[in-house]
């Protein structure tokens, strides 16, 4: 098709040209039938396109010649188990049981961003507290049955002179002797930690030597001009053409001194060219980067 661009999606593929957007249903073996991966698929991407004003329309169509043979009768226990529209909302609840502050609207679009990537995606999030954030993104892989978080931190309370005071007191509040033991235990709880990869460490010590493309960056550490900058400079050259970037902490409203770092990178850096697709969903803004 002249001028679309393929995703690089497993079950639903993705072209644009102009303002028409097409999703393809990928199952050409079992007649594009549909299953948990097709669902979470197609709901991820029709959530982005709906914020999106250049769409003025979507086309649902299947590889190979055949539209949709209906549902796969072999998924149906996966299906009952985990029904399309409840899949975001679970793993959203469960994620709220972990202390942080994503919590609304933008917490699921999290979930829905990481259900959308490729197969055994590799996602970094560099600052994760306790691990709300980990926990949306891990549990959609675990719902996947595949991809890794990787979760860096130097788990020491650290962070710029807004917000290093409340790690402290939430650490303090919850009886753990350490923020990674805290971590660790939430992820267990709620059976995540074979889907993450802690990382205890420094952000630029940790990208100095990191050696694999990543599918989706969250940042949400030193929110700081000049932390907020270093960790994007620091990583930005591991995401891939076309992950996804997340900046924390960016809703376009008057922040505390100090506490500004992301939403300058969202103005001075995101707004600038480089990034497809910017949007910014309650507190967090979601971006891809151009290929």
């Amino acid at each position: 098709m002249s001028g679309a661009t393929m995703s690089e999606t497993s079950e639903v593929l993705v072209s644009r040209e102009g303002a028409v957007v097409t999703l393809t249903i990928n199952r050409p073996r079992a007649k594009n039938s549909l299953n948990g991966a097709v669902f979470a698929g197609l709901s991820a991407q029709l959530a982005q396109l709906r914020d999106d004003d250049a769409v003025r329309a979507v086309v649902i169509t299947g590889a190979e010649g055949v539209f949709c043979a209906g549902a796969d009768i072999t998924a149906f226990d996966v299906l009952r188990a985990a029904p399309l529209l409840g899949e975001v909302a679970a793993i959203h609840a469960r994620a709220m049981t972990v202390p942080g502050w994503i919590n609304g609207e933008d917490a699921r679009e999290m979930v829905r961003t990481a259900l959308a990537l490729p197969p055994d995606a590799v996602a970094v999030e560099v600052g994760v507290f306790m691990g709300r954030s980990a926990a949306l993104i891990s549990g959609a892989f675990k719902r996947r049955g595949n991809g890794v978080l990787v979760a860096i931190d130097p788990f020491d309370c650290s962070g710029e002179d807004y917000s290093a005071p409340s790690y402290a007191a939430e650490l303090r509040a919850s009886g753990q002797p350490t923020l990674e033991q805290a971590f660790r235990g939430h992820m267990r709880r709620l059976g995540l930690l074979d889907r993450i990869e802690v990382r205890p460490g420094f952000s630029s010590d940790l990208a100095a030597t990191w050696d694999r493309p990543i599918d989706l960056l969250l940042l949400d550490a030193d929110h700081s001009l000049d932390g907020a900058r270093a960790a994007y400079d620091e990583w930005i050259g591991h995401l891939k053409p076309g992950g996804i970037l997340i900046l924390a902490n960016t809703a376009d409203r008057p922040h505390p001194p100090g506490h500004d770092g992301y939403r300058a990178l969202v103005d001075g850096v995101m707004l600038q060219g480089g990034f497809a697709s910017v949007r910014t969903v309650h507190d967090f803004t979601f971006a891809r980067k151009a290929r």
